[in-house]
């Protein structure tokens, strides 16, 4: 869907994990929390020839403490690769004048996309405010 938004393993064991419905949902350190969102299972087969079944999630980095704004904006800038939250101020107005003139309207629709899919994801594991 969204492009950069890459998954990886998701741990599954540990004592600053949190888990809902039996997925790992988020991963607590000392300033910031690692959410886990978009899960997906896969059979694997490891080097001693196992079949296993892992999870893979986004994981998204987010400072303590967590709201879901600043969920939405960590996803915004990883989806996007915006280094800083001031690269995201300036292109959430470049997208506001897009959005008023009507230019590129395929980029605004993507973004409203990826903003009610991050919506989605982060109801889903409990982010709610």
């Amino acid at each position: 869907m969204i492009h950069n938004l890459n998954k990886e393993v998701v741990p599954v064991s540990g004592a600053n994990l949190k888990f809902k419905d039996g997925l790992c949902v988020a991963a607590e350190a000392e300033k910031t929390v690692v959410l886990y969102i978009a899960h997906e299972t896969e059979l694997v087969t490891g080097e001693d020839g196992q079949e296993c079944t892992i999870t893979r999630a986004v994981a998204v980095e987010v400072e303590k403490p967590v709201t879901r704004a600043k969920a939405i904006n960590a996803i915004e800038r990883i989806a996007y690769n915006l280094e800083s939250v001031e690269h995201l101020a300036s292109f959430n107005a470049s997208l506001a004048r897009k959005a008023r003139t009507g230019e590129d309207p395929e980029e605004v629709e993507e973004h409203d996309q990826l903003i009610s899919w991050a919506k989605t994801q982060l109801t889903a594991i409990g982010i709610t405010k």
